[in-house]
């Protein structure tokens, strides 16, 4: 039996075991109707409950508005963006079921680069853990950590260490030792090569290990302590093929497992503030390590399916980030809380309130919650003086865009008598503003999104010369000829005729390296080639047509069908050069006015914010007839030179 029929074996032994009612409500909120379950498709801005359905019955899910569909294997690879064996780990870890053929490293596909780089670092980890804990320079960054509160447990728990000043040591121990080249330990992040001196890049300070999903160390964050002096207090690992901080939050492993029994996760801002969580008992937090919340972070978060608890650091950066992420997850329709920004005390984080004032205040803190409407009023009231009228009018007019976006009535009196008690305003008062403003507001959006849609109906015409690269074709002729309307298609399609019909073309395509916009004419010609390379002969339609028959690809009956409407498309009897010439010139001119458009698009854009549509039509058309005339006196010279 080969490997592919043993993982496909283990794959149908998981889907068997598997409920994918217990897999998807990981990931997604169900409710049963009928004898299927409905939810919001998280694979699209899904605002209808209804368009995603799970079948139990037949073990599938299918998402009526975006197309996507499968079964729970495929839905924990789209979701979380893994490979198959990733995602068939995930669900005996969802469902409890043990497979230990899955850790079998046959079955896993890596990349050796990054294997090889996550070695290195867990290598490292334990050499800066053994550092912190076994030598005399090492006792006084242990102590430092001591002093801040850190226990041995929590130290090794979280993976900290300490990188000896001597930043030659670890280099010669991981080369000469563990056999790692220099470059290795360059991809890696711990050496610089274009540094003429060679040293730890993490030397003399203590190491915070990061993990990325897997629970594997793929970076470090690295802090001075005591009198050291340096520009920066921190240094990370810089970007590498495994480190990437922009896609990493601090224990999510760890945060993501109990975030998912207790149905709620924090957020908070550096790698102290979990642990200082983690010492007061509260488990399920990730940390953004001074980054701005990304859409990978956003990913990693949906996929938790919790309630997300916002607690970030109390100062003006800290809250301003707060702001934003609430936008983005309102955007997202998630559902979270704030904890409570209206504080007694001057300390603006987790690790400074439970080193100051113990665990339990720090517990009572992460507890009181509070919505978006009371965290922006404390941000008023915390920022500025509301005894002053134009301050109380500011905190009014900043409920005008939220209040605009919803038609919830019983949302809009509770804002209205939450700004009463705040400013003294009447609730009267603040309503007839806000309701003024509000109108005003909704004509100006209103507006904005006619301009919208406009532009989108032109941009729709403009681009409907380009080839949508991730498409793949139906088997229908019908459906392939949708985009026969462009010019760029046709010229290619012809091209491509020409070349699987006549061996002078081919040679000449060859020749002249010729190159295919359309993904499946690319496809189809490289095929060609190999095929004549293979058979050591030009192929007819049959032989060429059984040669794609015989490969191993996901579309080969896209292909097929293609290549059949291309074959039926023949409209000469013999080469011609010229007509040769003239397709390509042609291919090359659309991709000229393409590129042209896009610029001037960009241009118009950024010319005040003007973007006159109908101009830029007209200066397409004038771009394509400038091109145009161009090539037709290049070809009357060649045409001249050809007879001479």
């Amino acid at each position: 039996m080969t490997n592919s029929q043993n993982k496909e074996n283990i794959f149908d032994e998981i889907l068997s075991k598997c409920n994918i009612i217990d897999v998807v409500s990981h990931y997604v909120k169900l409710q049963k109707k009928g004898r299927n379950y409905e939810g919001l498709c998280p694979f699209h801005d899904d605002k209808n409950l209804g368009n995603f359905n799970v079948s139990e019955e037949k073990q599938i899910f299918k998402c009526f508005s975006c197309g996507e569909s499968g079964n729970a294997l495929s839905f924990v690879k789209k979701i979380e963006n893994c490979s198959w064996i990733e995602a068939a780990k995930k669900i005996c870890q969802i469902c409890s079921i043990i497979m230990p053929e899955l850790e079998n490293k046959n079955y896993v596909k890596t990349n050796p680069e990054v294997e090889k780089s996550l070695n290195i670092l867990d290598d490292v980890n334990s050499f800066y853990s053994l550092c912190l804990f076994q030598t005399d320079e090492g006792k006084i960054a242990l102590d430092y950590l001591h002093n801040r509160g850190l226990d041995d447990s929590i130290i090794r728990h979280f993976s900290i260490g300490y990188a000896l000043n001597d930043g030659n040591k670890i280099i010669s121990l991981l080369t000469k030792e563990k056999g790692y080249s220099l470059k290795e330990l360059d991809t890696a992040g711990i050496i610089d090569l274009k540094n003429s001196y060679l040293k730890d890049r993490n030397a003399g300070r203590i190491t915070f290990a990061i993990k990325n999903s897997d629970n594997r160390v793929c970076g470090f964050s690295c802090r001075i302590f005591g009198d050291i002096k340096s520009n920066s207090k921190y240094i990370n690992t810089n970007s590498t093929i495994v480190f990437n901080k922009s896609n990493i939050l601090y224990n999510f492993y760890e945060a993501s497992m109990n975030a998912r029994k207790v149905g709620k996760i924090y957020i908070v801002e550096g790698f102290m503030d979990v642990i200082a969580c983690y010492r007061a008992g509260v488990k399920n937090v990730v940390g953004l390590m001074g980054t701005a919340f990304t859409k990978e972070h956003l990913r990693l978060i949906k996929s938790i399916n919790a309630e997300i608890l916002l607690c970030l650091d109390l100062d003006q950066p800290g809250q301003n980030n707060e702001f934003k992420i609430s936008n983005i997850l309102d955007a997202n329709d998630l559902n979270y809380h704030f904890v409570n920004n209206k504080v007694d005390f001057k300390y603006k984080d987790c690790d400074e309130i439970i080193n100051f004032l113990g665990s339990d205040y720090l517990l009572s803190y992460l507890k009181n919650l509070v919505d978006k409407k009371i965290w922006i009023i404390n941000y008023f009231d915390n920022t500025f003086d509301m005894t002053i009228y134009e301050n109380k009018e500011k905190l009014v007019n900043f409920f005008i865009p939220i209040l605009a976006k919803t038609d919830k009535q019983i949302m809009f009196e509770d804002i209205v008598q939450s700004l009463s008690e705040k400013t003294g305003f009447s609730k009267d008062a603040i309503k007839n503003t806000i309701l003024e403003k509000v109108n005003k507001y909704k004509t100006k959006i209103s507006l904005e999104q006619q301009n919208q849609q406009k532009n989108d109906a032109i941009n729709e015409d403009i681009n409907r010369y380009f080839e949508d690269k991730e498409n793949i074709y139906e088997e229908k002729e019908e459906k392939v000829n949708k985009y026969s309307r462009t010019r760029l298609y046709n010229s290619e399609k012809m091209l491509l005729t020409f070349a699987l019909n006549y061996s002078e073309a081919y040679k000449y395509l060859k020749i002249n390296r010729a190159m295919f916009v359309n993904d499946s004419f690319q496809q189809l010609f490289n095929y060609f080639d190999e095929c004549i390379n293979t058979k050591k002969l030009f192929p007819d339609k049959e032989t060429f047509l059984n040669f794609i028959k015989d490969k191993s690809i996901k579309n080969k009956e896209d292909l097929i069908n293609i290549a059949n409407i291309i074959y039926e498309n023949k409209l000469y009897d013999d080469f011609n050069e010229s007509i040769i010439i003239e397709l390509i010139d042609s291919i090359k001119n659309e991709r000229e006015v393409l590129k042209s458009i896009e610029n001037q698009k960009e241009l118009l854009k950024n010319e005040n914010g003007f973007d006159d549509s109908v101009l830029l039509l007209s200066y397409a058309a004038f771009k394509r007839k400038e091109i145009e005339g161009e090539e037709k006196k290049r070809r009357k010279v060649w045409l001249k030179d050809k007879k001479n």
